[in-house]
C-alpha cells in the first residue's frame, strides 16, 4: 500500500492566508509560528484527504505547469515534521470509487422520494380521494 498524507484538522492551528498565496500558521500549542510559501500552502491543500505523493504532484502539475515528486515529498515531510499533516495508508481507489458512487445515489434520493411523494399527491387529487374543503359559511339547518 502506497503511503498518503492527511492535513492536520485541528483548532491549535490559527492560519492566516496572505495575499500572494503563503500562509502563516501558527501552533498554539507550541507556540511556534511557521511560515508556508505559495507551494508549501498548495501542498497542504491537496491532503485535505489521505492522498499519495505522486496524486498530489499530478494535481498540482494540472493546476499549473510540471511539479517535481521529489519536492512534493520533501514539503509533505517538512509538513509532517512541524504537526501540519500525518503520514497515513493511501485508502483503496476501488473503495473510493465506490463510495463516490454511492454518495452520487444517496444525493439522489431524497429528489426521488421527493418526485414520488409529489406525483402520489397529484394522483390521489385527480382521483378525488381526500377530503375536499369548502369555503364560506355553513349551510346546515339549525335544530330548534
Amino acid at each position: 500500500m502506497e503511503t498518503a498524507y492527511k492535513a492536520v484538522q485541528s483548532p491549535r492551528f490559527l492560519v492566516e492566508r496572505l495575499p500572494d498565496g503563503s500562509a502563516a500558521v501558527f501552533d498554539t500549542e507550541t507556540e511556534a509560528a511557521h511560515s508556508l510559501n505559495a507551494a508549501a500552502v498548495a501542498v497542504w491543500e491537496c491532503c485535505d484527504e489521505p492522498t499519495g505523493v505522486e496524486e498530489i504532484a499530478r494535481m498540482l502539475s494540472e493546476a499549473g505547469g510540471p511539479v517535481d515528486v521529489s519536492t512534493v515529498r520533501r514539503t509533505l515531510d517538512q509538513l509532517v515534521a512541524i504537526g501540519l499533516a500525518e503520514q497515513t495508508i493511501a485508502p483503496d481507489t476501488a473503495a473510493l470509487r465506490r463510495r463516490a458512487v454511492l454518495r452520487t445515489l444517496a444525493a439522489g434520493v431524497p429528489v426521488i422520494l421527493t418526485l414520488t411523494a409529489s406525483a402520489q399527491k397529484a394522483f390521489a387529487q385527480g382521483a378525488g380521494s381526500g377530503a375536499t374543503t369548502t369555503a364560506g359559511p355553513s349551510t346546515t339547518p339549525s335544530q330548534t
